[in-house]
């Protein structure tokens, strides 16, 4: 038996006409509350990360070991260590253009295996990094017009490059 034609609306729905539908098919939520329900979860998930690249902003960022250049000396000055730095912990490469290379810690002569000391201070008990009073200072056997000499220090732990210079003789 076919239903009578005023349950149907146009293309055939036969929802289309019956009291409390308004003429709306009954299928799913209504687009309001799903426009709601988007807009709550873009609102949780940009809360989630900002939360997360906010987690280390209060946090002090750890000292850098920094230098300072002095090309008369040829020779880099500690400008800043973090607390607990030490010379056991540097790396240090020397190389010249022409001639051996030699290492200085504060007037004392650092031991070169090959132009590297590894660590600088290899003893029991490492001297601190001593900001403003520590200085390295480089040279070559020969000290001839335009030979070049390159000191680079990187950490042991993480092994990183902390930096490098090149002087060269007048």
């Amino acid at each position: 038996m076919r239903p009578p034609p005023s349950w149907r609306g146009a293309g055939g729905d036969r929802t289309a006409d019956r009291p409390g539908t308004r003429g709306h098919a009954e299928s799913g939520a209504s687009a309001v509350v799903g426009v709601i329900l988007m807009v709550a979860v873009a609102v949780a998930m940009g809360y989630l990360v900002f939360l997360m690249v906010d987690q280390g902003a209060d946090e002090e960022a750890p000292a850098l070991l920094t230098f300072e250049r002095d090309s008369a000396a040829k020779a880099v000055r500690v400008l800043s260590a973090p607390t607990g730095a030490n010379w056991g912990n540097l790396r240090i490469v020397v190389s010249c253009s022409t001639g051996a290379p030699s290492l200085a810690l504060n007037g004392t002569a650092v031991p070169l295996v090959e132009g590297v000391a590894d660590p600088v201070d290899a003893s029991p008990e490492p001297a601190p990094v001593l900001p403003t009073v520590d200085m390295l200072a480089v040279a070559c056997s020969t000290t001839a017009p335009e030979t070049q000499v390159t000191l680079s220090v990187a950490s042991r732990s993480p092994n990183s490059l902390l930096g490098s210079w090149t002087f060269t003789y007048a």
